[in-house]
């Protein structure tokens, strides 16, 4: 995994300071895993609507997260379709798992008003970049994605920033096993 600074400079690229914002939250919270990070900003801002965003290529990994049926008990998810991906998470465990929970993508747009477990497909085309790629591109000062004027700079937000991130990079994932 990426240092937080890098992942939190890749989200700032994407991010528009309101609707979407890209912050160093889990430094800040001291929490080490994804679910623990959830729990805590639910408590923090309870009239949040929370939507979990996620590529089709990590859907179908969630289960090697740690207490991943607990993250989507707390979260609806946003799956965004990734090429080589989007059939496999259609049919992965996670699919399986939350099936009765699955809205058409005519019903994505519903999905931070909903009650998890609820997941959705959305119904956009895929997107070749991955995180790395995008990291790459801000090298530059330019996201492949969304190229920046040279004067902006996200907003500020009191959960984090680049300069708050000196933690180690949360590790999600639970360790692989050895036989």
């Amino acid at each position: 995994m990426a240092p937080i600074a890098d992942r939190l400079a890749s989200a700032q690229a994407i991010s528009d300071g309101r609707r979407l914002v890209a912050t160093a939250v889990e430094s800040r919270l001291g929490t080490r895993y994804s679910v623990d990070t959830l729990r805590q900003l639910q408590r923090r801002f309870p009239c949040a609507k929370f939507v979990w965003l996620t590529g089709a290529d990590n859907f179908v990994e969630l289960p090697l997260w740690h207490r991943w049926r607990q993250i989507a008990k707390m979260i609806p998810i946003a799956v965004l379709p990734r090429p080589g991906a989007t059939r496999r998470a259609l049919a992965s465990q996670p699919a399986q798992c939350l099936r009765h929970g699955r809205l058409p993508a005519r019903s994505a747009p519903i999905l931070a008003n909903s009650c998890a477990p609820r997941w959705s497909l959305l119904p956009i085309r895929e997107n070749p970049l991955s995180a790395t790629a995008v990291r790459a591109g801000l090298v530059n000062g330019q996201s492949r994605l969304f190229p920046r004027r040279p004067d902006h700079r996200p907003p500020p937000h009191p959960l984090g920033s680049a300069e708050t991130a000196h933690s180690p990079p949360a590790r999600h994932k639970k360790p692989a096993k050895t036989s």
